[in-house]
């Protein structure tokens, strides 16, 4: 028996040596899924200002590209990795323009609705996030970074970005990344309250959700690359997204101005990248995995 379940490990983890995205795809699904699943199973939901939180789900990708690295037992893509999640380019322009940038967009948006003569809400209303207890704000942003940020960013653009570009090309990889990312998503419509406000506001709310998932998958790409493949960079940029268009303040302001902005600036990054791969570069490409 004991012979049996050794020969079992030795097959699952020679399988995951030769296909890391798939074993990484399988461990972050099931990671993040048992948690949002026993959720939905005790019948609690996640709602702004209380427990429970989806977060802890939220690191199932970081979670799996550790495991998948590990197992390939690649010191030095390891180290590689842990390089990119420390790697914070303050001297670049591009990080401090790109990583906050839906930040950018939500003050813009609060500057029109001022000058409209419309309410503009606290800064404390944006502390108010689904799946957490009442806290200061820089407090749920620290969080949100941890667990939505470097929690989703280590695996998707960490692992999965520069494998699926290596096999489908700087854009193509960028939008495939969207695939397996929205599906890992899919039991926080049931778990979040939010899109359960009937069937035409479902279908739409579900329709944005995955116009945003593409968009952020082609910005988050262009963020990684011109940022030296720093995924401290993307995990701000994600966290900003998040505390943008996810707070209770947020949804109300800022969310369909965020929507719209995603959808232009990856369109306006799409072309830029079909324009210079007919050059000869890319302003897409991260630098591959070294398996």
């Amino acid at each position: 028996m004991l012979e049996a379940l050794a020969r079992a490990v030795y097959s699952t983890l020679d399988r995951s040596r030769r296909r890391p995205l798939l074993a990484f795809l399988v461990l972050a699904f099931a990671f993040s899924w048992l948690d949002w699943g026993s959720i939905l199973v005790t019948g609690a939901r996640v709602v702004p200002g209380r427990l429970p939180t989806d977060m802890f789900g939220m690191a199932g990708p970081a979670f799996a590209a550790f495991v998948v690295i590990a197992i390939e037992g690649r010191e030095a893509g390891m180290m590689e990795l842990a390089r990119r999640i420390m790697r914070v380019p303050w001297r670049s322009a591009w990080f401090w323009i790109l990583a906050p940038g839906p930040l950018w967009v939500l003050l813009a948006s609060l500057a029109v609705r001022s000058a409209a003569g419309l309410p503009v809400p606290p800064a404390t209303a944006f502390a108010r996030y689904p799946g957490l207890p009442p806290l200061p704000l820089p407090t749920v942003f620290d969080l949100v970074l941890l667990g939505a940020g470097f929690g989703q960013e280590i695996g998707w653009r960490g692992l999965a970005l520069p494998r699926l570009q290596s096999r489908l090309g700087p854009l193509a990889g960028a939008m495939a990344v969207a695939v397996p990312w929205g599906v890992w998503l899919l039991p926080l419509l049931v778990v979040n309250p939010a899109w359960q406000a009937g069937t035409a506001g479902a279908a739409q709310a579900l329709a944005a959700s995955a116009l945003l998932l593409l968009a952020s998958s082609v910005l988050l790409a262009f963020v990684v690359a011109r940022t030296g493949g720093s995924l401290a960079a993307a995990a701000l940029w994600h966290a900003c997204l998040r505390m943008a268009m996810v707070t209770e303040a947020g949804r109300e302001t800022t969310g369909l101005a965020m929507l719209m902005v995603a959808l232009v600036g990856a369109t306006v990054v799409a072309g830029a990248e079909v324009i210079a791969r007919r050059r000869g570069g890319s302003i897409l490409a991260v630098a591959p995995s070294r398996s």
